[in-house]
């Protein structure tokens, strides 16, 4: 008997994917990949940081637990302040949690990649519901001058939901929409650099923890 090559190839390919898709990391279901998820030595480091500051806020959690049951048993009205360490450290352990999240989702087997098939409408959807649960959160700005806080924070938020949705759904594809998100990343940057030097100019803080938020 004679069969046809499409029907043989296709049950080749499943026996194939029932295989090796269990032993390897598939990135677009798709057995011709990589074996195994080799770590760095700058992720390795990486890694033992946040986790060292993870413990390190838990630790001082705890320790500010106690101090304030204690206070409680003891009838103190005095509240306890918060360290600045614990919320430096808390902060880069939510980071740390973040970037591994990242990880997971992109350097892992865990969830399955796809590739991105780009549609106009899709696009334009995204954004109409954007601007649809944008307009329901609108107030009057507290400002009224020119390019106040409120007003560039609004053009930010505005141009990272674009951004967002233009990385997300592949919109490069699309010359036009590459060109116009150009212009938004270069005015978002603008913005930026905008309100830090209205900050340092007007504040005159210059203090290495603001530098290390600018």
């Amino acid at each position: 008997m004679h069969y046809d090559g499409r029907p043989m190839n296709l049950g080749v390919d499943l026996i194939l994917n029932i295989a090796c898709n269990k032993r390897i990391e598939p990135v677009d279901a798709s057995c011709c990949v990589r074996n195994g998820i080799e770590l760095t030595i700058v992720q390795i480091l990486t890694g033992i940081f946040f986790l060292i500051c993870a413990i390190a806020s838990l630790i001082m959690w705890k320790k500010q637990s106690l101090i304030s049951n204690a206070d409680v048993e003891n009838q103190s009205s005095s509240q306890q302040p918060v360290h600045h360490s614990y919320v430096i450290l808390l902060n880069l352990s939510k980071f740390g949690l973040i970037l591994a999240y990242f990880y997971i989702c992109d350097r892992t087997p865990i969830f399955m990649k796809e590739s991105k098939v780009y549609g106009l409408g899709v696009f334009l959807a995204c954004l109409g519901v954007f601007f649809l649960l944008g307009i329901s959160s609108w107030k009057v700005a507290s400002k009224g001058d020119y390019l106040n806080r409120d007003q560039t924070d609004e053009w930010k938020g505005w141009m990272q939901l674009v951004i967002l949705a233009y990385h997300y759904l592949g919109a490069s594809a699309d010359l036009h929409v590459y060109v116009w998100v150009r212009i938004l990343v270069a005015s978002y940057l603008f913005m930026s650099a905008y309100g830090h030097f209205n900050y340092f100019w007007n504040k005159g803080d210059y203090s290495l923890f603001r530098f290390s938020q600018a």
